[in-house]
């Protein structure tokens, strides 16, 4: 009974819900609007909310990340505690856009396992998804020239990153402690990469 939760709210549970009825997989997927709509109206955070993507295996998450974003930290904090409580993880999907360089800010999550790139952003910094356990999967924008020393290293759950022909420079041991990948095209942009950058790969 989702009856004292915000309308924009029920109508997001119902249409997850309808959509499972249909699959063999109960999942529920939240689009970062979702997640933005969620947080403002405190749904998020609310244990009826909580209860109901508990009756759900597969529960995928996106969050923005950008320069206008200012309560991102609040949103991941929030879905860290209601991950901690579940059987099945959360999925979370973050979107990075509108900053011209990743920090080191998401390196050791134990959330995130997907990032994607948007367009603005030039390099990928050093260190900043260094021991994300649970990161599958990177897709980089065609804005994205440099990929710093260290920035994917320890990610054992990492199969997959999706580069386009605009990265000249990947650092050393970037992919370091990839276990997980098992294959990856290096774009024909390419000018420096070095000795160490797929240091125990040891899939590759």
């Amino acid at each position: 009974n989702s009856n004292t939760l915000p309308i924009e709210t029920n109508q997001l549970i119902r249409h997850n819900i309808e959509k499972s009825s249909s699959s063999d997989q109960k999942s529920f997927h939240i689009p970062r609007t979702g997640t933005n709509m969620l947080f403002h109206n405190k749904s998020l955070n609310s244990s009826e909310f909580i209860n109901i993507l508990d009756g759900f295996d597969d529960v995928k998450v996106e969050v923005e990340y950008s320069s206008m974003n200012d309560y991102f930290d609040t949103i991941i904090d929030i879905l860290t505690e209601i991950n901690q409580n579940r059987n099945d993880p959360l999925k979370v999907v973050v979107f990075i856009s509108d900053i011209e360089v990743v920090d080191d800010k998401f390196n050791n999550s134990n959330l995130i396992s997907e990032v994607i790139i948007e367009n603005s952003v030039n390099e990928i910094g050093e260190l900043s998804f260094s021991g994300c356990m649970e990161l599958r999967k990177v897709t980089l924008s065609s804005s994205v020239t440099s990929i710093g020393e260290s920035a994917f290293s320890e990610c054992p759950s990492l199969e997959e990153v999706v580069m386009t022909d605009s990265v000249t420079n990947i650092g050393e041991n970037c992919f370091n402690g990839c276990s997980s990948l098992t294959k990856i095209t290096l774009p024909k942009s390419l000018e420096t990469i070095q000795s160490t950058t797929f240091n125990e790969c040891t899939g590759l």
